[in-house]
Parts: structure tokens; C-alpha cells; sequence
């Protein structure tokens, strides 16, 4: 992401693979907001090398046989300024070489 490379980018998604983003609603209760990988791949393209720069630490990594969650606390920073502390859950799959099927934060 730090390098706006959308090539190399897009070398980690599977064909198909959904962004979800767990946001609060108007009425106060949790609402998912979903993105394809083409969506957030162009809107990546947009910004300016080493503008944003997501800083992932990976917690927990659970395999079983095909299976495979990852949880991973990351700050994001954007134009060198601290922006937020999140979490992300990667769901990578083994039919593609494990690229990510599903990223909700």
C-alpha cells in the first residue's frame, strides 16, 4: 500500500475477494459496508507513493487443513500522521496459492 503499487497490489488478492469494514449505523448498531478488491485497488492508485502507510503486526494465525484465519492489529498512517489503530481479519484461501478471500476490519 506504502508504494501505491496496484500491481503488486492486486498479486495478493483472490478473483473475487470482498473488503468488509464493520461501521457503526445511524442507529447506533454495527453495519457492514463491503468493497471489491477492484474498488480498493483503484482507490489506492489515487494517492501518492508512501502516502499511506498501513503498519501491520500479525497476532494470531489459525490453520486447519484448508482452513486459515489471520488477526491482525495494524496503525495506519497517512501522509507520515498517525490516522487510527485497527484490527484487521484476513480470511486467505488455498485455492488460488492463500490469497486473501475476505479482509474485514
Amino acid at each position: 500500500m506504502i508504494k501505491s503499487d496496484t500491481v503488486l497490489l492486486k498479486t495478493c488478492f483472490a478473483d473475487g475477494m470482498v473488503l468488509q469494514t464493520i461501521v457503526r449505523g445511524k442507529s447506533g448498531g454495527a453495519e457492514v459496508k463491503s468493497e471489491t478488491a477492484d474498488g480498493f485497488v483503484k482507490s489506492i492508485s489515487t494517492l501518492k507513493p508512501g502516502s499511506a502507510d498501513e503498519r501491520i503486526t500479525f497476532g494470531h494465525v489459525l490453520i486447519d487443513g484448508p482452513l486459515a484465519l489471520v488477526w491482525t492489529p495494524y496503525k495506519f498512517y497517512f501522509n507520515g500522521q498517525f490516522s487510527q489503530l485497527r484490527r484487521q481479519l484476513l480470511s486467505p484461501g488455498p485455492v488460488q496459492g492463500w490469497l486473501e478471500d475476505t479482509v474485514s476490519d
